[in-house]
């Protein structure tokens, strides 16, 4: 019990109140679409802790992953939730009630890093999805790593 209170604690002082994953993010599990609130969700935390789903528990945003993150990109301020795509793709979540947090201020600054350095960007804002290509890259090349990593995942 120690373990998984500490865990909680860890876990509510990183996120620091952040639960845009809860909003933006389809969970099979709980029936719960993308871009809905779970149900589960109390605005700070979740109500069903140590009974959530794998997906819930295996699930770290980036900036959640990386301390050294500055606290401006925690998904809730800048209004991006990114996390690893795959083979040198980024996935960048909006927040549907700032629809353009990708295009400007730190989110697009990390976008516009993660092009710079060869990293595709796949946006989406509800159902509409944008893909960013890096210079010098095609958009099959992006697909076949897409499809290459769902393989692997065994999306596909």
């Amino acid at each position: 019990m120690a373990d998984s209170l500490s865990l909680i604690s860890e876990i509510v002082s990183r996120c620091g109140g952040c639960t845009l994953c809860c909003t933006l993010l389809k969970i099979p599990q709980l029936n719960k679409p993308a871009n809905t609130p779970c149900q589960h969700c109390t605005g700070s935390d979740c109500s069903i802790w140590g009974a959530h789903p794998v997906a819930c528990r295996k699930f770290r945003c980036l900036w959640y992953a990386n301390p050294s993150f500055p606290e401006a990109l925690r998904p809730d301020l800048c209004g991006v939730l990114f996390e690893p795509g795959g083979d040198r793709i980024m996935l960048a979540n909006c927040d549907l009630k700032r629809p353009d947090s990708w295009r400007e201020g730190i989110g697009w600054a990390f976008i516009d890093k993660c092009l710079s350095e060869g990293v595709a960007v796949v946006v989406q804002v509800g159902a509409t999805k944008h893909f960013l290509i890096p210079e010098g890259q095609t958009a099959p090349d992006i697909w076949r790593r897409i499809t290459d990593d769902a393989k692997r995942r065994g999306y596909v």
